[in-house]
């Protein structure tokens, strides 16, 4: 049920206004939900694969604004500006564990947890289209066109490492140690590492 509401409100939601495009220079504006999707794991020999990272992204939201410069009853160029953004990467296994949970342990005392928590990551991307149409029939009510595009996209995923601040927070910290990989030096009970 509830990937037949989502799938509804994917259809649904996407809310598009276009002003008229007869004006030398026209507006339009449309927002959205979007889903990231592909395989959930990538292949490891010997070991529990790791996730993928595009696919476990939650749903976020999308949306641009364009603009049309009609330059002749032939000729238009359209610009768009977009962004996508999802604020939570989630990988939660069928044992229940999460890709983002941390236990940090200290390095002297066996087995005395000293924090625990979980990692964040999310998705942005911004994005800039420009797009060339061809009107075939300028004198008729049905008037289709052709269009092409290029577009450049700037993407980010930032990673928030809570597992870092904690242990630079509970004295854990040694000289050599990096936020990379901290754990090589502790007793951290981490799985570290998502495939791409």
């Amino acid at each position: 049920m509830k990937k037949k509401v989502f799938l509804f409100l994917f259809l649904i939601i996407p809310l598009v206004t276009y002003s008229q495009f007869e004006e030398k220079v026209s507006f339009s504006f449309s927002c959205g939900i979007f889903k990231t999707i592909g395989d959930k794991y990538g292949e490891r020999a010997g070991e529990n694969p790791l996730p993928r990272q595009m696919t476990w992204y939650k749903p976020g939201i999308d949306g641009d604004i364009g603009f049309q410069f009609r330059l002749n009853e032939h000729f238009s160029l359209v610009a768009e500006i977009g962004a996508m953004y999802s604020s939570k990467w989630e990988c939660i296994q069928e044992d229940g564990y999460n890709w983002m949970s941390f236990e940090l342990y200290d390095k002297i005392v066996i087995d005395s947890l000293l924090a625990s928590g979980l990692n964040e990551n999310s998705l942005l991307n911004i994005s800039l289209t420009i797009k060339p149409k061809i009107y075939l029939l300028p004198q008729k009510k049905l008037n289709p066109f052709l269009f092409a595009g290029i577009s450049i996209n700037y993407t980010k995923t930032p990673f928030v490492n809570n597992y870092w601040k904690e242990y630079v927070a509970h004295d854990q910290y040694e000289s050599g140690d990096n936020p990379d990989y901290p754990a090589m030096k502790n007793q951290s009970r981490n799985r570290p590492g998502i495939s791409s």
